[in-house]
């Protein structure tokens, strides 16, 4: 039982780990795309 239970725990660490990795590569995705698109409307204008 008690592996069952430390296995569960890894597991579980392991998608919180992957889950906040995608969520930081969105907002830093969506943050760059922002700061790209500012800069080129000024430059545009």
């Amino acid at each position: 039982m008690n592996i069952a239970n430390k296995l569960l725990l890894s597991v579980k660490n392991m998608l919180r780990d992957i889950i906040l990795g995608v969520n930081h590569f969105i907002m830093s995705s969506v943050v760059i795309d922002i700061f790209f698109y500012n800069n080129v409307r000024d430059v545009e204008v």
